[in-house]
């Protein structure tokens, strides 16, 4: 019934109040700016703007794969004015990774819609030899060690995506590079020539 009541509220405004929005809405975005969290949130910002009649504030808040934002969106005040772009990272991976969380997005927070699924995508620096993924394949096998990839975080989805691949690939050796922020710096560092993938 919770549920049902917040998207009703969210959806049809007048119900909520006559002077529901009166203010801008804040989307809080887990990472920063460039990465697909924060391109999601760009292409929604101005249909949500138009729908709601108000200024549509992103707010990045990168940082401990998320937990940052998390602990943001929990302290804002809960009247319809803060809305948190979880990702499956920040939901249901961190719980497992982080054990003292001080924020528990089942309780702590109402989930309102699934607004994208994000693809993973393998890609390498145009430099890297291997143009398909059995030449990366058996180049990564031959060179042990030497192939390094940008990753945005520990504990992110891409990383754990990362570690599958590498394991059930019969266990490829590569190096992890982590980079704060999420997918934008480390798309960036791939582009800048900073890492192979």
């Amino acid at each position: 019934m919770r549920r049902f009541l917040v998207l009703l509220c969210f959806f049809f405004p007048p119900l909520a109040g006559a002077q529901y929005p009166n203010k801008p809405v804040k989307i809080i975005v887990p990472f920063a700016p460039g990465g697909a969290s924060d391109f999601v949130a760009r292409i929604l910002q101005p249909r949500m703007g138009e729908l709601l009649g108000q200024q549509i504030v992103i707010e990045n808040r990168p940082g401990a794969s998320g937990n940052i934002s998390m602990e943001a969106a929990e302290r804002s005040d809960p009247v319809g004015y803060t809305v948190y772009l979880g990702n499956i990272g920040t939901i249901a991976i961190n719980t497992g990774v982080f054990p003292n969380l001080r924020v528990d997005p089942v309780k702590d927070f109402i989930s309102i819609t699934r607004v994208v699924d994000l693809p993973g995508v393998l890609v390498a620096h145009s430099a890297f030899p291997p143009d398909t993924f059995k030449e990366f394949f058996d180049y990564v096998k031959a060179n042990p060690g030497k192939m390094n990839y940008a990753q945005p975080g520990s504990g992110s989805q891409n990383r754990l995506e990362m570690e599958n691949l590498r394991k059930t690939a019969g266990g490829m050796q590569m190096v992890h590079v982590p980079y704060k922020g999420g997918a934008g710096p480390a798309v960036a560092a791939l582009a800048a020539g900073e890492t192979q993938g």
